[in-house]
């Protein structure tokens, strides 16, 4: 049996993600780059212009999926990468103050007390989506007003 390593299993989320953004005719920068104003360097999965609906919006993809030997251990590692990376980019990044930010998980969600920290930490436009609810990603995607087929 060939098991999958944790890069393919979110790189196979963030496709998933990709093939809805295209299929939804949404605008996005792929992997973009950014230095924050410590100098540090950081990159994004997606990044969404902002529209007469919207502020600009950044998607970052966490999948739990992983065959690890300590699953809590795993998510709690998820937690601090997500948590890290976002304070950046809403605090410390130019180009991306002010934007919306979505996290999107595969199956498996967060647990209640890492939501908790991460909404208390990222404030109220943070948003957290399990890529099944496609529904609530189309509207905070400013998309609620479009036929699901484009």
């Amino acid at each position: 049996m060939n098991k999958q390593t944790s890069q393919q299993i979110g790189a196979s989320l963030e496709k998933e993600v990709r093939d809805l953004l295209d299929q939804w005719a949404v605008e996005y920068r792929l992997k973009p780059r950014f230095r924050t104003i410590f100098g540090t360097d950081i990159e994004l999965d997606y990044l969404l212009p902002a529209t007469k609906e919207r502020p600009p919006v950044v998607l970052e993809c966490k999948n739990f999926a992983v065959d690890a030997k300590n699953p809590e251990d795993s998510k709690r590692q998820k937690t601090q990468e997500a948590l890290w990376l976002l304070i950046q980019v809403k605090k410390y990044c130019a180009e991306t103050a002010g934007a919306r930010l979505i996290l999107i998980t595969g199956q498996t969600n967060f647990r209640g007390d890492q939501i908790d920290l991460l909404k208390h930490e990222l404030g109220e436009d943070f948003h957290i989506v399990p890529i099944a609810e496609k529904i609530l990603l189309r509207q905070l995607l400013g998309l609620s007003d479009r036929p699901l087929s484009a």
